[in-house]
């Protein structure tokens, strides 16, 4: 008689047990057909009664299972450098064309007329350049501006990739901003796209130039108001670099390189 009603309690609980889930699985099926998420109610009770999802106190919110793990702090630069310790972190450009020299002047790198220096053994996809401090100064009456070069295959006597240019040709001219592609060492002739210098542009001075590359398209600003767009799918990443035109020695206080966001 025991066994029956051990047996037969036993059922009982089963019985119990499959009411319980077939309840449960109904209210989510309902919840579900009304567009409530079970996650979020999840989320509102553990929070309600003051307990995180691992069973301590939560410092702000609960975290579901799977939900990504917030940052501690903010991702550092993919490449610095303010030149405190000299030009150690940059490789140059020697060849017949590229033979201007680039030295460190009053904690300033210069890029002498057609001198060329790329960040070493940087190479990424997507990134944004920064330049700060830019200065230039005139040598020659013509010919004025610089290059930041992007997505360059690093070669040491010549380079493929694009340039983000400024450029003044002659001295009577405002100047040209433009995107350039440069295929086996030379700079195409059109343009990937192009434009006239902003307003007040200050050659002596020219200040923050930033160059954010993600995907095929480019955006140039210039002290924080964007300038110029293009689009251009060739060359999918590489390096980072600077040249300076021959009318003029370039001269900036820190390069640094961050992920495009």
């Amino acid at each position: 008689m025991r066994k029956q009603n051990q047996k037969e309690r036993g059922q009982g609980l089963l019985e119990y047990a499959l009411i319980l889930v077939a309840v449960a699985l109904g209210a989510l099926i309902i919840l579900n057909l009304f567009g409530v998420s079970t996650g979020e109610l999840y989320r509102t009770a553990v929070n309600a009664i003051g307990l995180s999802p691992s069973g301590g106190s939560p410092s702000e919110e609960a975290a579901l299972p799977g939900d990504p793990p917030t940052p501690s702090e903010e991702e550092g630069p993919l490449f610095e450098d303010d030149f405190s310790e000299g030009l150690g972190g940059w490789t140059f450009l020697a060849s017949k064309f590229w033979k201007g020299t680039v030295t460190e002047q009053d904690g300033k790198m210069m890029v002498g007329p057609m001198g060329a220096a790329f960040a070493t053994g940087f190479s990424g996809t997507d990134y944004t350049i920064n330049l700060s401090g830019a200065e230039l100064q005139k040598k020659a009456s013509n010919n004025e501006g610089f290059n930041v070069i992007f997505r360059s295959d690093g070669a040491t006597t010549t380079f493929d990739g694009y340039t983000f240019s400024i450029d003044k040709p002659k001295n009577k001219d405002a100047g040209t901003l433009s995107f350039y592609k440069w295929e086996n060492g030379v700079q195409m002739e059109q343009p990937i796209s192009s434009a006239a210098v902003p307003p007040g542009f200050n050659w002596d001075h020219p200040g923050e130039i930033q160059v954010r590359v993600e995907g095929s398209n480019f955006t140039a600003a210039i002290n924080g108001q964007a300038v110029l767009t293009g689009s251009d799918s060739t060359y999918p990443q590489g390096g980072v670099g600077l040249s300076s035109n021959f009318g003029s020695y370039l001269l900036v206080d820190g390069v640094s390189i961050q992920s495009a966001p």
